[in-house]
């Protein structure tokens, strides 16, 4: 039998913890590692991309130039 939207809600409130999240939203610790300089390396590609779209460049500094 399904539950309906407020069961649902109370069902799920008693796996909540103290902040109200569920369990699946606690489960950072599986996540790997994310080494420091990889996640440099990505919000480069990140911050490039769009800059990139309209012609322009980041400088070393990172800030926007067009040229």
């Amino acid at each position: 039998m399904a539950l309906r939207p407020d069961e649902f809600h109370d069902h799920a409130l008693t796996a909540a913890d103290g902040e109200r999240r569920l369990p699946l939203a606690r489960r950072d610790d599986l996540l790997p590692e994310y080494p420091a300089q990889a996640a440099e390396a990505d919000a480069a590609v990140v911050a490039d991309a769009p800059v990139a779209s309209v012609g322009g460049r980041r400088s070393a500094t990172g800030a926007s130039q067009r040229g």
